[in-house]
């Protein structure tokens, strides 16, 4: 060890056994030089002292260096190559902090070994071996035209590894494959054999990184560089990160990607447990371009406390961050950017088996849960959970943000909401599971600027419900179930009580459209005017196959009135309160004080009314379309009685079939009604 420390130390008992070349030096340097595209050199050792150097010659060729004596390589000088390098030593490779390594194109560092049929044929580079060799780099190591590689047991890094043109790379396993992938090079470790790890506390600089750990870990830490790992991409690639491991991933310093054209690059980040305390940064540098995606993702546990930007240049788009995991630990200092300047926020998804938001036992606060919605939309989803869960969510923290962003909650099964969600510009979106449930506590009211339930049951039953507020409201008539009454259960002889207008819309659920109504006081829907992106109220039923959509059931106002119902649907078909009813009941109701406007079968109370009775039934909206136009009815075509009933709003249509009260009534009886 002494000898090969030594300051005069340079490699001994080089022979080519491929290619060739000539081999030259004197007491400080030296000289390679070969007169093939490839050469194989067998070493008995290689190891360059303090001030000393070695240059190979190879044109834009490539050398493969092999050490076959005993001796671990130490590079406290300057190798150097025209064109790729590869250093191959089963005892180990070390790089010191003086050393340097520079090369025209790629530089491969490895204790693994690569046969010369593999070498040689320009292809994929598959390396293997078990032997205890690390390989360091305390120094500089810069590959100009290529890729740099670093290949050992334990692989560490606490100097510069640079590949400003390819890819930085540091593996740790016993068997990898360095695959060319388009114009990427890739690294692919066989199987799980092998323990060691992957450490990196200095800096790398590439187009693209990937470090990798078989069975082990991959550590990116801070260091006194701050652990930088920097992807830039190139003309030819884009900037990004992986990291995988068998073990755990510990990002404690910066990930940085970014593309060549100033949009966001990628980091991927792939093991059995994740933690992450530093940062990554994969935002946008150039105006109107979009940020990048940063994805975490564990088969065990993901632990995170520090901090991940996407944001999109300005007037661009936010990126996109997964943190997942079987379970989760966020940490109150966790934050996540997705925001764009003069743009639309990118998504930060977390994603469990199943998720609490709780102050404490859960996966994430209130807290901090709604200190980043200041900073982008956040969805949180909830998988399966096999044997580990149900795939339920639990709001038990009070959530409040001021944002415009919006809250996703997707669940394999059950949503209940105990706490309230307040976000008076912010949006709140409900996805439960197929013929699950969304449930709020006592305490669970929900007070948004936009709200969309797109699947599962909205089911809040009682005397005494939490408060309920949207500037803009709607949900998936065909998938979703919104249900908001005082009691009842839907039969003739106890109907669902409806008390608001957000009860009043949940009738046009198609699993409600056959169920008997009431109203249990005058409705206030002026609000209606924002829901649905401006659209307006949904109406109730539709004639697309009129057996199974359109509304059967009983509606009986009791004397009540729904004021400032507002539908703006000029494009659509069969528009009013009740989009199409079939067979159905509608008594003791007046609409007052709103406006319809639809295409064709358009009225206040009904578009289509086939079969059954209106009774008792006034309205002073407005009503404008094409053809098929009626103050209260646009047509029925099946016997229908209409009785006790008027219309005194305008009427307006462009077309046939325009009526003050009836725009055409195909069959039925009409009596003491104007």
């Amino acid at each position: 060890m002494s000898a090969a420390h030594a300051a005069d130390t340079l490699p001994t008992g080089g022979e080519y056994h491929a290619g060739n070349g000539t081999i030259a030096g004197d007491g400080a340097s030296l000289s390679v030089t070969q007169s093939t595209r490839t050469g194989i050199i067998d070493w008995n050792s290689f190891s360059i002292g303090a001030g000393n150097s070695v240059a190979i010659d190879n044109g834009t060729g490539a050398t493969l260096n092999r050490v076959t004596g005993g001796d671990l390589s130490q590079i406290d000088g300057l190798l150097s190559a025209t064109g790729s390098a590869y250093l191959i030593n089963r005892n180990g490779i070390v790089i010191g902090s003086g050393g340097r390594v520079v090369t025209g194109g790629s530089f491969v560092a490895s204790t693994r070994d690569i046969s010369n049929e593999d070498f040689l044929d320009g292809g994929a580079d598959s390396f293997s071996g078990t032997s205890a060799g690390d390989v360091v780099n305390r120094g500089t190591i810069r590959a100009e035209g290529g890729d740099a590689v670093l290949i050992g047991r334990n692989v560490t890094n606490s100097g510069s590894l640079e590949a400003p043109e390819g890819t930085a790379a540091m593996a740790a396993g016993d068997s990898v494959l360095l695959q060319p992938v388009g114009g990427d090079r890739r690294i692919y470790i066989q199987g799980s054999a092998g323990e060691g790890d992957v450490t990196n506390d200095g800096a790398v600089t590439a187009a693209q990184a990937e470090l990798a750990a078989a069975g082990g870990n991959v550590y990116a830490l801070a260091g006194n560089t701050e652990g930088v790992i920097r992807a830039t991409g190139s003309e030819t690639k884009n900037g990004r990160i992986l990291l995988t491991a068998g073990g755990e991933v510990s990002v404690e310093g910066k990930l940085e990607a970014r593309n060549a054209d100033g949009s966001g690059g990628e980091v991927k980040v792939r093991a059995s447990e994740i933690a992450l305390s530093g940062t990554v940064d994969v935002s946008a540098a150039a105006a109107g371009k979009e940020g990048g995606e940063a994805t975490l993702i564990a088969t065990g546990k993901t632990t995170f406390s520090g901090k991940v930007d996407a944001k999109g240049g300005e007037g661009g788009t936010g990126g996109f961050v997964e943190t997942s995991g079987a379970t989760l630990s966020i940490v109150d200092t966790a934050r996540v950017t997705t925001l764009a300047e003069g743009g639309a926020s990118g998504t930060w998804l977390i994603d469990p088996n199943d998720l609490t938001i709780a102050a404490s036992g859960g996966d994430i606060t209130g807290a901090t849960l709604s200190t980043n919605l200041e900073g982008g939309n956040v969805a949180l989803s909830s998988n399966d959970g096999a044997t580990d869960g149900n795939g339920d969510i639990f709001v038990n923290d009070a959530l409040s943000w001021s944002s415009t962003n919006t809250l996703t909650l997707t669940a394999v099964r059950n949503i209940e909401i105990n706490e309230a969600i307040t976000a008076a510009n912010g949006g709140l979106t409900l996805a439960a599971g197929s013929g699950a449930t969304v449930t709020t506590g006592a305490d669970g009211a929900v007070d948004v600027g936009t709200f969309a339930l797109t699947s599962g049951t909205w089911e809040q039953t009682g005397a005494s419900l939490p408060s309920f507020n949207a500037t803009d409201f709607s949900f998936d008539r065909e998938n979703a179930t919104f249900l908001r009454v005082l009691g009842g259960d839907g039969s003739g002889a106890t109907p669902y009580e409806i008390f608001d207008a957000y009860g009043l819309q949940g009738i046009a659920s198609e699993s409600l459209l056959a169920e008997s109504f009431v109203l249990a006081n005058d409705i206030d829907a002026s609000g209606t005017a924002g829901w649905n992106g401006g659209a307006g109220f949904a109406p109730i039923g539709d004639e697309e196959d009129i057996d199974d959509i359109a509304f059967s059931g009983s509606l009986n106002g009791q004397g009540h009135a729904i004021t400032g119902l507002t539908i703006n649907r000029p494009g659509e078909n069969y528009v009013g309160l009740i989009g199409s009813a079939q067979d159905a009941t509608v008594s003791d109701l007046s609409l007052s004080g709103g406006s319809i406007i639809g295409n064709q079968a358009v009225g206040a109370l009904a578009g289509t009314f086939n079969g059954g009775s209106i009774t008792s039934v006034s309205s002073d909206l407005s009503v404008e379309g094409s053809n098929f136009v009626g103050g209260l009815v646009a047509a029925s075509q099946q016997f229908t009685a209409i009785s006790l009933s008027s219309a005194s709003g305008d009427v307006t249509g462009s077309g046939y079939a325009v009526g003050g009260l009836i725009g055409a009534l195909f069959e039925g009886t009409l009596s003491r009604s104007y």
